[in-house]
């Protein structure tokens, strides 16, 4: 088993912290695209995953916003 740890910002969305980790130019970011972009791929794995939320308001949360 691999423990992974990862580090959220609690005062961005899910769809931000997403962007965190890709190679993509993030100079231009359509967020609107992102979104739909992540809605989809928590839809293909089965994730109830709302990308316009934000992580502090989240099960992941640890802090207020």
């Amino acid at each position: 088993m691999v423990h992974q740890h990862f580090m959220l910002v609690p005062s961005q969305t899910v769809t931000e912290n997403v962007l965190l980790g890709l190679d993509d130019p993030r100079f231009i970011m359509h967020l609107t695209d992102y979104d739909q972009r992540v809605a989809a791929l928590a839809e293909r794995f089965g994730l109830k995953v709302d990308p316009r939320a934000k992580i502090c308001n989240s099960l992941w949360g640890t802090t207020t916003c």
